[in-house]
Formats: C-alpha cells, sequence, structure tokens
C-alpha cells in the first residue's frame, strides 16, 4: 500500500522535498501529498500518525473521485481532498528516484477545525510519511 507523503517546498530549487532533503540549517513547512505513476489515485493510503505517544499507521480511504477520510475508532472520522498540483514549481527534486515520475496531489484537510483541536491537545495527529525515516521506525 502507498502512503501519505508528507514534503516541503525546497524554495530555492523551486521543487518538493522530503525534510531530511532540505538544505543545511532551512527551514520550510511540509504539507501531505499522494503520488501516482498514472495520474489516478489508489482506493486506500497508508497515513502515519501520532495518538498519544505512540506513533501508528492509519488508512486514508476513498469515498469518491478526489475525496478520502480516515476513520478512527476513538476520534471519529477525517475528510480529505486530494487535488492535483501544479507540476512547475512542484514536481520532485529529491536524491529519490521513484518520485521522479508521475504526479503529486495535495492532499487537503476538509475539516481543519477537528484536526486543530485533536493536534493542540496533543492527543493524535497526522504525521505523514518521511519515506526512508518511516520505514526504520514502523
Amino acid at each position: 500500500m502507498r502512503e501519505v507523503l508528507y514534503l516541503s517546498k525546497d524554495s530555492k530549487e523551486k521543487g518538493l522535498v522530503f525534510v531530511d532533503e532540505l538544505p543545511e540549517n532551512y527551514y520550510s513547512p511540509g504539507a501531505w501529498y499522494l503520488y501516482s505513476e498514472t495520474r489516478s489515485l489508489d482506493e486506500s493510503y497508508s497515513f502515519i500518525a501520532r495518538d498519544g505517544e505512540e506513533i501508528v499507521k492509519t488508512t486514508l480511504v476513498k469515498i469518491r473521485g478526489n475525496f478520502f477520510r480516515v476513520k478512527h475508532k476513538d476520534y471519529g472520522s477525517f475528510p480529505f481532498e486530494a487535488i492535483p498540483v501544479d507540476y512547475r514549481y512542484n514536481e520532485y527534486i529529491g536524491t529519490i528516484e521513484k518520485y521522479k515520475q508521475g504526479k503529486f496531489f495535495k492532499l487537503h484537510p476538509l475539516n481543519e477545525n477537528k484536526l486543530e483541536f485533536y493536534c493542540l491537545s496533543s492527543i493524535f495527529y497526522f504525521i505523514g510519511s518521511s519515506d526512508e525515516f518511516d520505514n526504520e521506525v514502523l
């Protein structure tokens, strides 16, 4: 199963990279992205989150079209929309070859208030995959 990715913009190079690929002493906020080689989205994606003190994998499931949701047994449903990104400044420019072809979709939460409530309470929040790092942790 593919993963929801957490990527940052390297504004100097004008492209997307994983956080650990940013230049040293450089900060850039990130966002969640879905990746597809074929321009069509999968039916589900693994979405890494923090639940209390634990790192967990949740499942982002397609509802219809570009709309998805994660259902959590304790915190309910979190809806998202996958929005195709403009390729000019949103292509992957990092070092992992498998992401250099295909298309990215930015994952936009449709209920930001609910996400903020749980995040600010430090109860539950989504992280996304930073690729190499997550394979070591989970």
